[in-house]
């Protein structure tokens, strides 16, 4: 059985995912794109625009290229975007990986994902190494 949407089909855009999100930055400026539910901290649009291009120029300052893929291993941060954004902008392929996984659980998903890169946080580090 096929179930189908009362809705008509949506169009997919045939865009990068850091242009559908970021491509229209500079018109929202100032206003937050994302807020830290925590800290209150906030990041507008033109600074995660900024941030993850700065973040794709380190990237490609490693040696990413094209068609590599980073798995990020981090929990829901304000920065999770940033260093997400910054990888398909350098050309990369990201594999998201569970924040939850084991040593075993993340050398399984490295291996299948053939990822060159790993990019984590200071907390994740006993079982990233």
């Amino acid at each position: 059985m096929v179930i189908h949407s009362e809705f008509g089909d949506i169009q997919v855009r045939d865009v990068p995912i850091h242009d559908a999100v970021l491509g229209r930055a500079a018109v929202y400026g100032d206003r937050p794109a994302m807020v830290d539910g925590v800290t209150g901290k906030e990041i507008s649009y033109a600074q995660l625009d900024a941030m993850s291009r700065r973040m794709a120029a380190a990237f490609a300052e490693l040696g990413v290229r094209h068609g590599d893929t980073i798995a990020l291993y981090s929990p829901n941060t304000i920065l999770y975007p940033v260093v997400f954004y910054g990888a398909t902008r350098a050309g990369a392929t990201v594999t998201t990986v569970n924040a939850l996984y084991t040593a075993a659980e993340l050398a399984k998903q490295l291996q299948d994902s053939q990822a060159r890169f790993l990019v984590t946080v200071s907390a994740f580090l006993p079982v990233a190494t």
